[in-house]
């Protein structure tokens, strides 16, 4: 695991209680292996290494070429969030025992032990909001990996421009281990967003597990609202090859991993956690998508019209 994806960011301890805690019940014979890529903390040199980087010079090649949608794209999320957000602010005034001077209540002046006679503004923080965009980065993404890396890229600048907290991470599994890779982290500099172009597909993934995983973690931040974008091809799959003397999963396939996928999504969703699903697979494939994340989920066809079916979902979030 280490020579195909890079070492983890976590200590021993951290990531046995981790799997402890997240690796129960279907995937009770799965793994969780945190890293920031092989490109980032790389064992030694390899051939995946080289593989790694010959893919994120495609994926900026493909960025290069397209970089005036995607830029556009950014400019767009960005206005139709900021406008949002500025709806969104409020401003409460309150009673208190110092501010300005409220003339209706000077008649208890001498007369009652209110000391509430003035006035204050109270301004309401709209940034209060934590984002996480978990990407599908199993081998069915292959064919679309550089126009995936620019919809992830698009929603981080987006949300950089307007300071809110947000983590970039993919996810697929290899033998039982489901490898979330993250390229930023909630409060990074902006300067990070560029690491997503290390964004590269292989084998297959778990869904589940992986929206538990990161779910989990984004319940913890103490930010009112909390949203998680998951940018899928509505394909959960994970059928580990029978090792000898290795842990080996139950297939995970079909309706019995659509139907796991599904439930976790519901139970973040019952603990206030918005989710929406970023749909970018092939056409057959809806139905499932359909079935995962409910009506909150978004079919994008091409990277054009990328950031006004983001944006508004987004911006109901914040409305609401």
């Amino acid at each position: 695991v280490q020579l195909n994806y890079g070492k983890t960011y976590l200590s021993n301890r951290e990531e046995k209680t981790v799997n402890y805690q997240m690796c129960r019940g279907i995937h009770d014979e799965c793994s969780l292996y945190f890293t920031e890529g092989i490109l980032q903390n790389p064992v030694k040199k390899n051939y995946q290494l080289e593989y790694a980087k010959k893919l994120k010079d495609k994926n900026l090649n493909e960025y290069y070429d397209n970089h005036r949608i995607v830029k556009q794209n950014i400019r767009i999320l960005t206005d139709m969030l900021r406008r949002a957000l500025t709806m969104h602010d409020q401003q409460d005034i309150v009673r208190t025992d110092c501010g300005m001077i409220n003339p209706s209540q000077l008649w208890k002046v001498g007369r009652s032990r209110d000391t509430k006679l003035f006035l204050k503004e109270i301004k309401q923080d709209s940034i209060n909001f934590a984002v996480d965009v978990l990407i599908d980065a199993s081998g069915s993404q292959r064919k679309r990996q550089g126009k995936v890396a620019m919809q992830a890229y698009t929603i981080s600048e987006a949300l950089s421009n307007l300071s809110i907290s947000h983590r970039v991470m993919s996810f697929c599994t290899f033998w039982d281990y489901t490898i979330l890779h993250r390229f930023r982290d909630y409060e990074d500099d902006r300067k990070m967003n560029g690491r997503i172009f290390e964004y590269m597909t292989s084998a297959n993934n778990r869904d589940g597990l992986a929206i538990k995983a990161v779910g989990a973690q984004l319940a913890t931040r103490e930010e009112e609202h909390k949203i998680l974008i998951v940018l899928s091809d509505g394909k959960p799959y994970d059928v580990v090859v029978n090792r000898p003397g290795n842990k080996n999963p139950e297939p995970y396939r079909g309706e019995y991993a659509v139907k796991d996928t599904a439930f976790e999504v519901r139970k973040l969703r019952q603990q206030g956690i918005s989710v929406l699903g970023v749909f970018a697979g092939e056409e057959q494939e809806l139905l499932a998508e359909r079935r995962i994340f409910g009506k909150d989920f978004a079919y994008i066809r091409n990277i054009t019209g990328f950031s006004n079916i983001v944006g508004r979902y987004l911006m109901r979030q914040i409305e609401d």
